[in-house]
């Protein structure tokens, strides 16, 4: 398992036009722990020979208007996290909350409409990163300042 995966965050502004229930956080985590075993695998696939823990006690909250950078090698369970957060995989223990509800609280659907998952091997449009960045901002109505 390569080290842990680092979560980078600084406060961006919020648009004041925003209609979202405006929590203390938008995402928290508390004591997350996720092990191989627990991770969806497609049917028939092949007993695990080495069962171990991807994420161990996690705990994260991110403010509203955060923008966060998770970072760590291969394996050290960013993807896995993040998908988490959108019911795409159940923890072992621990608690996670989005807009200040636990996410078994949110119907399915409306759960993953609100935290949007994006993977390693997304398409982009064309453009500068800058412009690749902030794309999904200008779409949220959240345009960010020059």
């Amino acid at each position: 398992m390569g080290g842990l995966p680092r979560v980078a965050a600084r406060r961006a502004p919020v648009s004041s036009a925003s209609t979202r229930p405006d929590p203390a956080f938008v995402v928290r985590l508390e004591g997350v722990t996720l092990w191989r075993s627990d991770l969806h695998r497609p049917w028939g696939s092949p007993p695990l020979e080495d069962d171990r823990a991807l994420l161990e006690r996690v705990s994260l909250s991110l403010a509203p208007g955060t923008v966060a950078v998770l970072l760590g090698p291969s394996g050290s369970g960013k993807s896995s996290l993040l998908r988490l957060c959108n019911r795409l995989e159940r923890p072992r223990a621990g608690a996670i909350e989005l807009l200040g509800r636990g996410l078994d609280d949110w119907p399915i659907a409306a759960l993953r409409r609100t935290a949007t998952l994006v993977g390693p091997s997304a398409a982009l449009f064309g453009g500068s990163v800058r412009e690749e960045l902030e794309r999904p901002l200008r779409w949220a109505g959240r345009a960010p300042e020059p």
